[in-house]
């Protein structure tokens, strides 16, 4: 929670988020197998596309939250040249 409420402050929001729920359920399922004794996928017909699964889903994230627009700097504002009247108008007089 510490983590999600500084990334809102500074702009992060949805990166720290998405990071939070890829590390959630490997989160759970370590904790599971740990603390709780529970048994891991050990047949590779269910580790390697768990595996894999899990792999795409770090990797993607990694990628959108490269790619994700940095929030923390303001954006420069473009300045448009404004027309002024034209000089020769007033040579003529």
């Amino acid at each position: 929670m510490v983590l999600l409420q500084r990334s809102y402050a500074v702009g992060y929001f949805g990166i720290a988020y998405a990071g939070v729920q890829v590390i959630d359920p490997i989160t759970s399922v370590l904790a599971g197998a740990i603390l709780l004794g529970e048994p891991l996928p050990t047949s590779p017909s269910t580790a390697v596309p768990a595996l894999l699964a899990a792999a795409l889903t770090v990797g993607g994230t990694i990628t959108l939250g490269r790619l994700a627009p940095d929030q923390s700097r303001p954006t420069p504002e473009v300045s448009i040249p404004v027309p002024h009247p034209s000089s020769a108008a007033s040579d003529r007089s």
